[in-house]
């Protein structure tokens, strides 16, 4: 097997939101708290998944062309074994396979930075490229820093890292190189085995999916692919929903439910992982949870997660870990960041 060590590439990509930015999202993942939704909320924060919504989203303030320019194929051209190859990049299929977040500080608010909006830059590589009969595995990793505000170009401190693993479906595996670069991973070593952890507790909860959901987290996030509005998907006769919508939607209800039975969870969000076993149609009106607290300590407890739909498994290796994250100040030096 080849495994060519030079084809490293990555890129930059800038992203601008605003406070309105962040209440739209937290309405798309049916956030109903102030403090997500209300901007004079004593408490008012970025929900953590709207980090997300960046690679889409970008600088834009309007409904956009899918993809995005914010959002490259995650298979570049420079993979490809043979120029002449490149005319079939139009045809590739992109399946999100799984994510992970880990946060370094808290996602900045604008009006708390005393800013009407904040700019990020977002240094996003390819770590590893591995062609499969089944299709092309592709590992990518981003960073996203706080950008001074001024040009959009100094970067301030690090906000969070995101790992996503794509399958990339019409090229043969044969055409492809393989690549493997050498990062440091942000997925757990371990998978989630909800039967086998010790648990504190283990509950089960019903996560509704409102009709308009698909619709609401578009423009929520940035995400305006048309298979999730229209039958272009090959799923049966109806869109699906956002991957990333159902991550948002399933976390949001996970972390309303501590909050209203008073268990404690007071830390910040500080690392997510999931898997996406299968589409989530709009057909259902829900999603069933199974979850168990693995390690219950306040602000330094670990939340496993699997959601199915229908009785079939939509989410695995779901894990959510609290912990305390401090936010962005303008104050704060560069050497402290």
């Amino acid at each position: 097997m080849d495994d060519h060590t030079n084809l490293n590439f990555s890129y930059t990509q800038k992203a601008k939101y605003n406070t309105k930015d962040l209440i739209l999202y937290a309405l798309s993942i049916n956030c109903e708290e102030k403090k997500y939704t209300y901007e004079g909320d004593a408490e008012f924060q970025a929900f953590p998944t709207f980090i997300s919504a960046l690679l889409f989203k970008g600088e834009s303030q309007d409904v956009q062309s899918f993809p995005p320019p914010s959002f490259i194929n995650p298979l570049p051209l420079k993979f490809l074994k043979a120029e002449k190859d490149a005319k079939i990049d139009s045809n590739l299929v992109v399946i999100h396979v799984q994510q992970d977040f880990t946060f370094y500080r808290k996602i900045p608010v604008p009006h708390v930075l005393g800013k009407s909006s904040v700019r990020i830059i977002m240094e996003q590589t390819i770590v590893k490229v591995h062609p499969k009969r089944v299709g092309i595995f592709v590992t990518a990793v981003t960073e996203y820093w706080l950008a001074h505000p001024d040009d959009g170009t100094q970067r301030i401190g690090l906000c969070a890292k995101g790992q996503a693993l794509y399958l990339v479906k019409g090229i043969a595996h044969e055409k492809v190189h393989n690549y493997n670069a050498t990062f440091s991973s942000l997925r757990p070593d371990k998978g989630v085995n909800l039967d086998k952890v010790q648990k504190v507790m283990m509950e089960k909860l019903t996560v509704p999916i409102k009709k308009e959901q698909a619709l609401l987290y578009r423009i929520g996030s940035g995400d305006y692919n048309v298979i999730h509005v229209l039958n272009k998907n090959g799923y049966g006769d109806e869109p699906i929903l956002h991957g990333l919508c159902s991550l948002g939607l399933v976390v949001n209800a996970i972390l309303i439910y501590f909050e209203k039975k008073n268990y404690g969870l007071t830390g910040d969000l500080t690392d997510i992982s999931i898997k996406f076993s299968s589409p989530v149609l709009l057909s259902s009106s829900s999603l069933e949870v199974v979850w168990s607290v693995a390690n219950f300590d306040g602000h330094d407890s670990v939340i496993e997660f699997k959601a199915y739909q229908n009785r079939k498994l939509v989410m695995d290796g779901g894990r959510i870990e609290l912990g305390n994250l401090d936010a962005f100040d303008e104050s704060i030096p560069q050497s402290k960041l």
